[in-house]
Order: C-alpha cells, then structure tokens, then sequence
C-alpha cells in the first residue's frame, strides 16, 4: 500500500504524488481511493480504488533502477514494426503501459524515424511527433524524479543517444 506523498506512476499519467488515502467525499459507498495529483498537471486530481491499485499504479523508478537503464541506454534496440498501419497502436501500448524501457525503445525508434524522413527531405508526420513528445515527457519526468535532477539534463543525456536529428 502507498501512503501520502509517495510518488507512482498512473497509467498513461505519468509520475504523481499520493496526495491523501480514503473515501471520496462525493461518493458514499465508504471505498477507500487513492487520490493522486498528477505532477505535469498539477491542478488535476485522479482518484484510484485501492483495491485496483496493482493494475493501474506502480512506484517510481528507484535511484538505482533509473542509474541502470541510463547506463544501459546504449543496448536499446528500436521498436521493429513491421506494418505501418500498426504504428500509432504501438506507439499507444508504449505510452500507456509507462514502462521505461519501452519509452526508451519508443524514442529512439522515432528519433531513427525522423532523422531519416528528414534525410529524404520528408517532414515528420503528427503521429511520429505527438507520440515523441509524450513518450519524452513521461519518461524524462520519471527518470528526473528518481535521480533528483532536471528534465533538461536527461533529456540531454538521452539526446546524445537517440536525437541528432531532433535538435
């Protein structure tokens, strides 16, 4: 069980904080809920039963976990698909199930992507650049949150990596 002010990931909300833990003052069926307040919206409130709590949240990634898949950055392979019309439904499961390595995987794939659409002079379409974004912003929030820094400075990191095309 979480308590109040621990951090975890919320689906496709990316990291929040446990801002209380009880019933819902609107709803009287006496279910204690979660309410977590999402950190890139912080004027917006989710509210998970606890009872479903395993399916839907997971703790932020630890100092250790975060250190490891940086240091191991390097060894991400890009996503391989195969038939274009199952991209954006990828793309999709990616952000959705919030697991880092997987938006590792997602940003370098797009970052590869983009680097050669710009090469054949071809623009970048929306579905590559919403889903770059997002994948971006989840995980740079995460890894950010668990190592105690900026977003800028992993962003940069991962830029040395994955995004010569996207500067």
């Amino acid at each position: 069980m979480y308590q109040v002010d621990d951090y975890v990931v919320c689906g496709n909300k990316g990291p929040c904080v446990v801002e209380s833990i009880g019933p819902l003052e609107f709803n009287s069926s006496g279910d204690l809920y979660y309410t977590l307040v999402p950190l890139s919206n912080l004027g917006s409130k989710i509210f998970i039963p606890i009872e479903k709590e395993e399916s839907r949240m997971r703790p932020v990634l630890s100092k250790e976990e975060a250190m490891d898949l940086l240091n191991h950055i390097g060894m991400i392979e890009p996503i391989g698909i195969t038939e274009e019309k199952r991209r954006e439904e990828i793309y999709k499961e990616n952000v959705n199930g919030g697991n880092c390595t997987n938006l590792l995987q997602m940003i370098k794939t797009l970052s590869l992507r983009i680097q050669k659409r710009k090469e054949n002079g071809k623009k970048i379409t929306a579905i590559d650049e919403k889903y770059f974004h997002i994948a971006e912003d989840r995980l740079y929030a995460e890894l950010a949150l668990s190592l105690g820094t900026e977003r800028e400075k992993i962003k940069k990191y991962v830029v040395e990596y994955f995004t010569p095309a996207w500067n």
